[in-house]
């Protein structure tokens, strides 16, 4: 027995000292996998044992584990990795990839200040820098495109660096509806005065800037409750980016360069069955001269050409109800006589090219454990769809930190951009020479563009311009002559320094600057229609500035085992100054020399400077219990110089709590995971435009003995006006479940805006035609749900990741000004109104006049009546959504975003125009060019309509008397917005290379679905401007681009 007891003795020493001879120190790092910093806090522990580290401030660890043993790497928001112990003494260098459902434990709230997600409560929504840049996208605010409940981005055109109107949680107010943009804890300047909506020409708005290169993060804070601190202009919510910073790590070098094409990928849908002219339907024929054969009748009455002016028959006409294609007929034509009179299917596409869009970023960082540095350079050059059409933009950033003691530390993030065209196409009906007004309706079906195209430059026989007709620019000669350049230099930017007092208090200050010059020029070219004699110029030179001072004291304590309070105490100073100067000559001595120096005729101009100055004071105090329950107070009393002296000091209050009620109770459950319930109160305060309190004068074009006259203001001077207060109510659940697999948001909210500041017109007899008032209260409430899921989670194989999220808001104007039955948004040929009991933006215009059964009702020659100014439809969509999918496999990814927005009306222009000038799909459908049709209706007696009209007859008619109902369109759509897959090249990191990745990325893949009432397939997702006024119309705008390309990724 002693035997036997020694040999097990002896085997288990064998067999243990094996093991302990070949437990090894693993030692490594751990890195984020969008930007390589080091992660700390990252959980390691060793499959099946007891084992676990976690990474230091650097990243690194060391664990103790055998060869063939796995290592788990686990960080909340990330993926978790494991690796396989391969060899004794193994480096690992291991880096962990958000999750597209991250549920962070840290996000961005107001100030900049990062606080625990579960500690908030409201709702905010966080999108990472690398689910920014995935798919390339020249705006940042196109990438909020179907990724966060609430938000609705609708893009004013598909021209290079358009617009975009962003809208938090519904519209709220008669006057600005966008939120405000917050670039590292200082606001940045976002205004339409970046737009020039009047010559139809787009410059972009100044979030459209921003290099997403340069981002780490986007948070969104949707509503008063959580942007409150922020002050006047968060009443619509605020866009908090967070820019890429140093790290302690050694030097390190980043690349991403992109490479994309772009094309138009929405055209509207067109007839090729009759060519331009007039009375060319074969209806119209045999109705009036059967006689005559077709050929003899199309020379004769529907379409001869002679020169382009009106001298042939309808040869200045830009109109398709001419003679019928490809039939064999032979018709006098601008290239020549008797030419075959056919159809181009595609000569509207064929004007389009496919656009280049280039992005190259470097990214240089360093640091030490007391200085930290980024340089970024970037340089994006595109050249859009549009002939003759370029947009560049050249940014440099610098992030720094310094930490010279233990106490203090200094911060600063610098921007400066260079952005520049020489041609900005106009992309609007509003604009005489936006080029789409042309070739995308008003426009011959048997035009060949690649004759405009070739001859642009030149003459015809006659002497005029190469063109189909004269009335109107060839295309060509519009888009490379008749030019819209612009220079814009931008700086913007904060340096801060926080100053620690003691342990649990500290004294920060921040000083932030936005500021930019722009030049404009704006020429028409002495051979185009448009011009006057030589030519004539527009030249506009305009600088915009903003900048913050706030000094905060911010406090952290302990009070006592089971309560925590941090607050911030502060003060902020705000000054806004803009200025222009414009002027504009239409006659010049040297044709086409655009100079004052040139100018024979007189020069009109104009100057003007605005200023502004907000004060305030706020506060903010957030008690935490155990860690599970939490409240949050904020205030903050604003002064400005835009009410009068009695109204300029408004305050206004929030409140919020957040119970985590699965901690409080100590649920565990594998069920349930994490469970929390948020409620919130609040209020803000706005003021209006500067120079609104006082009358001023003018100058007149009258005078007097040679003296300049002024005329007073038609303006009364308000006497009590107020701040517009918006107060805001929400509710809220976070629920996650099996293992925090899934996980589901919900948020109930209610806003209501009173004390409108708005414009009315008052009677003539006043001396006066208009005040300014308040008057008016619009209210919002709504549901927004997110809802991820981890479907498959096997890290090194196969895994699914589901984001989900949908929003309804449903909008009521409460009240008006007693006696004012409505308020006027905008208009273009429509009219958008703010109606009482209606949502905002009723679409007013032409409707059809029907008797009390419904039917249309038409007058004696067939066609229907017209009832001018009724309400046809309404602007807001009735939900949004998105849903957002990534899969990857092993070094593999795939990940697709499906845009929708449903509901909501849009008065087309395009289907009205295009339903006239004949060029639309239904204006040849069932026939009705050859036999005519029959309205639908009644007569006025009410008896059956039995009146046989040509369809030229029917769909003119609408245009010559206004009918608009017939051109109303549902602006539902499901679009594939982005798409993107990628590879990880495996690399052996070393001295130099640490990370390669490619991937094919593509932007606005497809419109999976319109509705039916979308005739003529225009997009529905943009609109007039991105102004209140141009809610619900769609004119001409330039048609969507689709964008498909390369990027590649390395790191250093």
């Amino acid at each position: 027995m002693s035997r036997i007891k020694f040999l097990y003795l002896l085997l288990f020493s064998c067999f243990t000292g094996i093991s302990f001879a070949t437990a090894q120190k693993i030692t490594g790092k751990v890195f984020a996998g969008e930007d390589q910093r080091p992660l700390a806090g990252v959980s390691i522990l060793v499959k099946n044992t007891k084992e676990v580290v976690q990474t230091n401030e650097e990243g690194a660890f060391q664990i103790n584990a055998t060869v063939g043993q796995v290592l788990a790497f686990r960080y909340q928001g990330r993926s978790t990795v494991f690796d396989t112990v391969k060899s004794v003494g193994q480096v690992l260098s291991i880096s962990l990839e958000l999750t597209d459902v991250s549920l962070n434990d840290v996000v961005v709230t107001a100030l900049s200040i990062k606080r625990e997600k579960k500690a908030i409560g409201y709702a905010v929504q966080e999108i990472s820098g690398a689910d920014i840049t995935k798919t390339k996208d020249q705006s940042i605010i196109n990438q909020l495109s179907g990724k966060v409940a609430g938000v609705q981005v609708t893009s004013a055109s598909g021209a290079l660096g358009a617009s975009a109107r962003i809208v938090i949680r519904g519209n709220s107010s008669f006057g600005n509806n966008q939120p405000l943009f917050v670039v590292d804890g200082v606001p940045i300047l976002n205004d339409a005065t970046a737009v020039t909506s009047g010559q139809g020409v787009d410059y972009g708005t100044g979030a459209g800037d921003i290099d997403p290169e340069n981002v780490e993060s986007m948070s969104v804070l949707k509503g008063a409750n959580a942007a409150a601190l922020y002050g006047s202009r968060a009443a619509n919510g605020v866009i908090l980016i967070t820019t890429k910073k140093g790290s302690n790590k050694r030097l390190g070098i980043d690349i991403s360069s992109s490479l994309t094409g772009d094309d138009v990928y929405i055209l509207p849908k067109y007839q090729n069955m009759y060519g331009q002219g007039l009375y060319g339907d074969e209806y119209i024929w045999q109705q009036t001269h059967p006689e005559l054969s077709y050929q003899d009748y199309a020379k004769t009455y529907a379409y001869n050409y002679v020169d382009g002016k009106g001298n042939g028959v309808n040869d200045m006409i830009d109109e398709s109800w001419g003679p019928r294609m490809n039939k064999g007929l032979l018709i006098d034509q601008f290239f020549g006589k008797n030419q075959p009179w056919i159809s181009h299917p595609n000569n509207t596409k064929s004007f389009f090219e496919t656009g280049i869009t280039s992005n190259t970023n470097v990214a240089v960082t360093a640091g030490t454990d007391n200085a930290r540095g980024r340089l970024s350079l970037s340089n994006m050059h595109a050249e859009g769809v549009l002939p003759n059409n370029d947009l560049d933009q050249k940014t440099i950033n610098f992030s720094g930190s310094l930490t010279p003691t233990s106490r203090l530390t200094i911060e600063t993030n610098v921007n400066y951009l260079i952005r520049s065209s020489d041609n900005i196409a106009r992309g609007s009906y509003g604009s005489s020479e936006n080029p789409f007004m042309s070739v995308g309706g008003w426009f011959g079906r048997q035009i060949d563009m690649k004759l405009l195209k070739q001859n642009w430059n030149k003459d015809d026989e006659l002497g005029n311009p190469y063109n189909w007709q004269q009335g109107v620019d060839n295309p060509y000669l519009a888009m490379y002559k008749n030019t819209n350049a612009m220079d814009r230099h931008r700086i913007y930017g904060n340096v801060n320094a926080i100053y620690k007092l003691a342990d649990w208090i500290s004294v920060k200050g921040v000083v932030g600057t936005d500021y930019y010059t722009e030049w404009r020029k704006n020429v028409v070219n002495s051979r185009s229609k448009r011009s006057t004699s030589g030519g004539r110029f527009e030249q506009t030179a305009l600088s915009t500035s903003e900048t913050n001072a706030d000094l905060m004291l911010l406090l952290q304590k302990k009070v006592s085992s089971s309560i925590r309070i941090d607050g911030v105490i502060g003060s902020n100073v705000r000054k806004n100054k803009y200025e222009s100067m414009w002027l504009s000559a239409s006659q010049l001595t040297v044709p086409d020399l655009y100079t004052i120096a040139n100018v024979k005729g007189n020069i009109s101009s104009s100057m003007y400077t605005s200023e502004k100055e907000n004060q305030s004071v706020y506060a903010s105090a957030n008690v935490a219990y155990n860690n599970y329950l939490f409240l949050n107070l904020t205030g903050r009393n604003d002064w400005s110089s835009t009410l009068p002296a009695g109204n300029r000091s408004y305050f206004y209050p929030s409140v919020n709590a957040g119970f985590v009620f699965t901690d409080a109770f100590g649920i565990r459950s594998d069920v349930l995971s994490y469970g929390k319930l948020r409620l919130g109160w609040a209020q803000v305060g706005n003021d209006t435009d500067p120079y609104q309190t006082k009358a001023t004068y003018s100058p007149s074009s009258t005078t007097w003995n040679g003296v300049t006259m002024y005329s007073y203001s038609r303006k009364v001077p308000p006497v009590n006006l107020k701040p517009e207060i918006t107060t805001s109510t929400e509710a809220g659940v976070d629920l996650r479940f099996f293992r925090n697999r899934i996980s589901l948001d919900m948020t109930y909210y209610k806003t209501a805006t009173k004390n409108q500041i708005l414009s009315v017109g008052i009677s003539n007899t006043t001396g006066f035609g208009s005040a300014l008032i308040n008057a008016g209260k619009i209210q919002n409430a709504g549901i927004e749900v997110q809802l991820g899921a981890q479907i498959f989670d096997n890290p090194g194989g196969f895994n699914w990741n589901v984001m989900l999220n949908w929003a309804r808001n449903k909008n009521k104007v409460v009240e008006l000004y007693p006696g004012i039955e409505s308020y006027d948004l905008g208009s273009a040929n429509v009219v958008i109104q703010a109606v009482p009991g209606k949502p905002y933006a009723e679409i007013l215009g032409g409707a059809y006049k029907r008797n009390d059964q419904g039917k249309i009702v038409v007058d004696a020659s067939g066609l229907p009546e017209v009832v001018s100014n009724q309400p046809i439809g309404n602007a807001l969509p009735k939900w949004t959504g998105g849903i957002n999918n990534s899969f990857s496999y092993k070094n593999f990814n795939l990940s697709f975003l499906v845009d929708m927005r449903w509901g909501g009306d849009i008065f087309s222009y395009t289907l009205w125009h295009n339903q006239a000038n004949g060029t639309a799909i239904n204006t040849v459908e069932n026939g009705i060019r050859e036999k005519g049709l029959i309205v639908d209706a009644v007569k006025e007696d009410g008896s059956a309509n039995d009146i046989r009209v040509s369809a030229e007859d029917y769909f003119r008619s609408g245009y010559v008397w206004n009918l608009h109902e017939n051109s109303l369109i549902k602006g539902t759509y499901i679009k594939l917005r982005e798409l993107a897959l990628g590879y990880k090249i495996p690399v052996k990191r070393n001295k130099f290379l640490n990370s390669a990745a490619v991937s094919i990325v593509a932007r606005n893949l497809a419109l999976l679905y319109t509705d039916p009432s979308n005739i003529v397939h225009i997009d529905p997702e943009t609109s007039l401007g991105i102004g209140n006024g141009g809610l619900g119309v769609e004119m001409y705008n330039l048609p969507s681009t689709r964008s498909i390309g390369l990027k590649v990724q390395l790191g250093f």
